[in-house]
């Protein structure tokens, strides 16, 4: 199968990557490859200390092994992306295939959260002809992103904590940020990201609203 130019791709208007023009002075946190249990909880603990609202984009077979988690999430506040059931990686996926491991995912997260994701991260961020058209197919907004700070890739909490400073004074109005909830060094980051960010002045609870992915006051 012949995947689209990654060019074209980035130009398509469905495909998010930045808040927009309405949302200057904000910046939206996304937190992809979760829930995973004694991560989650304390990601959600600190989101909550700062009033943020973020984007957790679940992965269906890790909402199956913890389904409060994505009720916890939901009930936060916080705006449900569908980030696939099996997280596949592979550069050309079966279109119909694909399309089928959404809408199951769709139907788990509905199940364990109490209402729909209405947003869709690709597995890696990868785009092809799948990614494209079956979130469409199941009315979901393909929110990409415009910082990807490599947080997967701390190797420990010192490592993390500096990656949180720094990524605090470079962020500008806006963004779209890529994290990951599924390791504990996220929790490092977030208690030097978070408060700096507050400290500049940044709404960190506008994101979802701004693109209409639900969520809002708990």
């Amino acid at each position: 199968m012949r995947t689209i130019g990654m060019r074209t791709l980035l130009a398509l208007p469905f495909l998010v990557r930045r808040l927009p023009a309405a949302g200057r002075n904000a910046v939206l946190l996304t937190f992809d490859d979760g829930p995973v249990a004694g991560v989650t909880e304390a990601v959600l603990e600190r989101l909550a200390a700062h009033d943020v609202r973020a984007l957790f984009c679940l992965v269906g077979r890790r909402v199956e092994a913890a389904p409060e988690l994505a009720r916890r999430i939901a009930d936060a506040g916080h705006a449900l992306g569908n980030h696939s059931h099996v997280h596949d990686m592979s550069p050309w996926p079966n279109p119909p295939a694909y399309l089928d491991d959404l809408e199951r995912c769709n139907r788990i997260i509905t199940r364990a959260a109490g209402r729909p994701p209405t947003a869709f991260r690709a597995p890696g961020g990868r785009l092809h002809q799948g990614s494209v058209l079956a979130p469409r197919r199941c009315g979901l907004r393909h929110v990409h992103w415009s910082v990807d700070p490599r947080d997967y890739a701390c190797q420990d909490p010192a490592d993390a904590a500096e990656l949180g400073r720094r990524l605090a004074a470079e962020l500008r109005g806006r963004d779209i940020v890529l994290l990951h909830d599924d390791r504990p060094t996220i929790l490092p980051l977030l208690d030097e990201l978070l408060p700096r960010l507050v400290a500049r002045g940044f709404d960190l609870a506008a994101g979802p609203r701004l693109l209409r992915l639900g969520g809002g006051a708990p």
